[in-house]
């Protein structure tokens, strides 16, 4: 450690980007939060991860995918939407904590790498990132789009571009998480489309911070198949069970 990052430490010294406690060593997670960190596990949806509980076999689809396909291919997650992921979540969108981003960029980007030599079919020229769009409004609220925070992460891992200029959020649409299934259904009907013809023959990976209902990233993959892409892969950095 040179004489300059001592001092730096000493002044300031590393804390957990969840609950600000002093880390023993630099880090971005102090053990307790990482240890509150659950990992999406099979059995689960092999379209949308929905979890199989006392599933023996590992390759499923389920009940609501076999009645009617999504629009995208997959929906991947390193994590469930509880305990310190939902926590990160809150604090990175909502109290606007840069290190939180930091940190869930770090793990996203971790997790893409093992999930892109799955799925990597074909030349990455013909992947591109697409971050789910915030409406201008709820934008300039934020000050920022966490999924283009992340897409950014994962865009340096995979070395594939990110285009978020082409889908756009045409609508104002309610927080999906004050409402019922139904109603988040209906909430995000027709609020996207796709301006120009850039992911006319690609293949999308769309990147998310949290899927509940997986209904915001089947209206994105609806209207970017329409405008012409082969394929889309949604990525994300929490499920929610």
């Amino acid at each position: 450690m040179s004489i300059l990052s001592f001092i730096v430490n000493f002044i300031y010294p590393p804390r957990c980007s969840v609950c600000n406690t002093f880390l023993s060593q630099k880090g971005l997670i102090c053990e307790h939060c990482l240890s509150k960190l659950r990992e999406l596990e099979p059995p689960f949806c092999r379209i949308c991860s929905a979890p199989f509980y006392g599933a023996e076999e590992d390759i499923h689809i389920c009940e609501d995918c076999l009645r009617k396909r999504p629009h995208f291919t997959s929906l991947s997650s390193p994590y469930v939407y509880e305990g310190t992921a939902s926590t990160a979540v809150r604090l990175f969108k909502f109290q606007k904590r840069a290190a939180v981003g930091k940190l869930l960029g770090t793990l996203l980007k971790e997790y893409s790498l093992s999930w892109w030599k799955k799925i990597k079919q074909k030349k990455e020229e013909e992947y591109v990132i697409v971050p789910v769009p915030l409406a201008p409004k709820r934008l300039r609220q934020r000050g920022f789009n966490q999924s283009l925070i992340l897409a950014r992460y994962v865009s340096n891992s995979l070395k594939v571009p990110v285009d978020y200029l082409s889908l756009r959020r045409t609508k104002d649409t309610l927080p999906q998480s004050l409402l019922s299934p139904k109603e988040r259904k209906k909430n995000v009907k027709d609020a996207f489309q796709v301006k120009g013809d850039n992911l006319k023959g690609k293949r999308i990976i769309l990147v998310d911070d949290v899927a509940t209902t997986g209904n915001t990233l089947n209206e994105c993959a609806k209207v970017l198949k329409k405008a012409g892409a082969i394929e889309v892969r949604c990525l994300v950095f929490a499920r929610a069970i």
